[in-house]
């Protein structure tokens, strides 16, 4: 955004330059190669992306990849699709405030499982003033942009502001535009964007646009006046909306600190009650700290059971205080949920509100996976593993390439001996060898190998091994396997290939690479 500003910037400056700067004409000539290098700049860039310079920069490695396919602009086209959605369901006043999630948990694309689990914004301004506030908040945000733009037009035009502070202020407002056409407002940008604002009022004021008929007297008692009542807003409001939750964002990282530093838990313990105190809006960030926390230690043999107990207790009382809004949004239900599954082998009757909670967090996201792995862990935990695969099954039709759900399908159908489920689900995992991340096809490998599919298995481990080159693990394996298959100089390639890598491997493929020459001079 900041390079198509400075063009910008360069073509006005170009068009209007005996106007702006009419002593140094002579500069010109430059201006116009600077302009031209700067539209020239991407394109250098993109042709020498693959070289190591390039690559070894995260600001031009990150410029240079950017493409259509790219995961995250992928992710940017569901996002805007999912909001789009939510605004055609409520386009006059939208959904109010910080209440993206509501549309992310009720429109979720299932697409979406390799991006982050949770968005709280459209990630473009337009649709983020819609679906916050509607039209009508969107008119009000791009009025005042509009009003602040027309009078420095105004000023311009009259000749009482400047050409190059009008198209400098002017441009700024762009690149603020253009960023946020594929991010979203945060303390910064707002930082940025008021500041812009104000000195665009000083421009205007200060031309003689806006109406100086009240007195000097009159006006300073006015801003005198403002002044003193906004240090008082300010001092008071400050201690409740910035001071206690500084305060609180510290003592959570105190918390997280002795979680991680594993003290005794009724410190840790301790440590989250006191965050939890301040009772401010950082009380959310706090139980979700509290949640990930907590599915760790109450399965934690090191702390005592009585102690999990009460941890356990402490952490499912403070996140169903998340659940008491008119709106129940999935991630808190999922926290909670997990905690509960987790802390069943202390508690058993914790399974039964666990599940409750699924179902109906399902019923608010029925596309989220997530949510449906977490309840086909739950009745796994129960021995229900009919029940677990058609739940897992559900995951499968929601999008057949997310491995996860492909992969763990297909080891519960394995491990309940499902030859019917087997059947439907292997194709999927074999169609995807290529983009099955590493461990889920390892564990697709050894489920292969445990059904003694050594043709599907080798194609596993060869993928791996292409992978992973370095890894002897996948290289003796992929040897094995090519050799249970009657290909013997491969596997020969294979374990050596291994051997050199793993010294303590070297006598055994010895012992295995002379039994295959043997084998295959016989």
């Amino acid at each position: 955004a900041i390079l198509l500003g400075f063009i910008v910037l360069l073509a006005f400056s170009l068009i209007f330059w005996k106007k702006i700067f009419p002593t140094v004409s002579f500069l010109r000539p430059w201006a116009g190669a600077a302009f031209f290098l700067l539209l020239l700049l991407p394109l250098f860039f993109w042709s020498i992306r693959d070289t190591q310079f390039v690559k070894s920069n995260q600001v031009l490695s990150r410029t240079t990849t950017i493409s259509l396919a790219d995961r995250t602009t992928q992710a940017r086209f569901s996002i805007w699709k999912m909001s789009a959605r939510a605004v055609l369901e409520r386009p006059i006043l939208g959904w109010g405030q910080e209440n993206y999630y509501l549309v992310f948990q009720k429109y979720f694309d299932p697409k979406l499982y390799a991006s982050e689990p949770w968005f709280d914004r459209s990630h473009n301004i337009f649709l983020d003033w819609l679906v916050h506030a509607g039209i009508v908040g969107m008119l009000g945000f791009f009025g005042m942009l509009a009003a602040a733009l027309w009078g420095i037009f105004r000023g311009m035009r009259k000749t009482t502001i400047s050409l190059r502070e009008g198209a400098v202020i002017l441009t700024l407002f762009l690149v603020y535009l253009l960023q946020n056409i594929f991010v979203f407002d945060n303390l910064n940008t707002y930082l940025l964007l008021y500041g812009f604002l104000g000195y665009s009022a000083f421009l205007v004021g200060s031309s003689g646009i806006v109406s100086k008929s009240t007195p000097v007297g009159s006006r300073a008692l006015v801003a005198k006046s403002a002044l003193a009542i906004g240090i008082v807003i300010f001092l008071l409001g400050g201690y409740f909306f910035y001071w206690k939750p500084m305060r609180e964002a510290h003592a959570i990282i105190r918390a997280l600190l002795s979680y991680q530093q594993k003290i005794s838990l009724p410190q840790i313990q301790n440590a989250f009650r006191e965050a939890l105190a301040f009772n401010t809006f950082g009380d959310t960030e706090a139980r979700e700290q509290l949640g990930n926390a907590a599915r760790d230690i109450v399965g934690n043999s090191q702390y005592s059971g009585e102690e999990r107990v009460q941890f356990a207790k402490f952490a499912i009382d403070e996140l169903k205080k998340e659940l008491n809004q008119p709106a129940k949004d999935v991630k808190h239900m999922i926290f909670l949920a997990s905690v509960m599954t987790r802390a069943a082998a202390i508690s058993p009757q914790y399974l039964v509100e666990a599940e409750q909670i699924l179902k109906e967090a399902i019923v608010i996201s029925p596309t989220k996976q997530i949510l449906y792995f977490e309840l086909a862990q739950l009745y796994l935990m129960e021995n229900r593993v009919d029940e677990a695969l058609e739940v897992l099954r559900t995951t499968v039709k929601l999008e057949p390439a997310y491995d996860s759900a492909t992969v763990n399908f297909f080891a519960v159908a394995q491990l309940a001996r499902r030859e019917d489920i087997i059947a439907e689900v292997r194709p999927l995992v074999l169609a995807n060898i290529k983009t099955i991340n590493r461990e889920l096809l390892d564990r697709a490998g050894n489920i292969f190998r445990e059904r003694q599919e050594f043709t599907a298995a080798k194609d596993v481990y060869l993928e791996l091994a292409a992978r992973e080159p370095d890894n002897p693990k996948f290289l003796a394996l992929a040897a094995a396997l090519l050799a249970e298959l009657g290909e013997i100089e491969k596997a020969v390639i294979y374990a050596e290939a291994a051997a050199r890598l793993d010294p303590e491997f070297a006598k055994e493929a010895e012992v295995f690479i002379r039994q295959l020459k043997a084998k295959q001079t016989q």
